[in-house]
C-alpha cells in the first residue's frame, strides 16, 4: 500500500481552508470476477484514548517507539501530556 500528503497551503490568505491532499494505493484482490472488500475509513484526531476506545486496534496507527520508549509513552507521557491540558 501507498499513501502520500501533500501541503497545499501555499498563499495564507487564500488558501487557509484546505492545506493537505491525501492519496492511498492498495491492491485489492479479485474473487470470482468481482470486487468484494470492506473498507473502514476513520477520519478524526490523532488521539491515543479516542482510537483505543473503538476496541478495533487502531490506537497501533500512532507510532510512540520501539521497545522501552513505547510503553514509557503509553503508560506516562501521554498521561502526563493529558495532565497539562486539560
Amino acid at each position: 500500500a501507498e499513501f502520500k500528503s501533500n501541503s497545499l497551503f501555499e498563499d495564507e490568505e487564500t488558501d487557509s481552508i484546505y492545506t493537505k491532499s491525501f492519496s492511498f494505493k492498495a491492491p485489492l484482490q479479485v474473487q470470482t470476477g468481482e470486487l468484494n472488500s470492506n473498507f473502514h475509513y476513520f477520519v478524526g484526531p490523532n488521539d491515543y484514548d479516542l482510537l483505543k476506545s473503538y476496541d478495533k486496534g487502531i490506537e497501533n496507527v500512532i507510532d510512540l517507539g520501539w521497545g522501552i520508549f513505547g510503553w514509557v509513552n503509553q503508560y506516562i507521557i501521554i498521561n502526563i501530556l493529558y495532565l497539562i491540558i486539560f
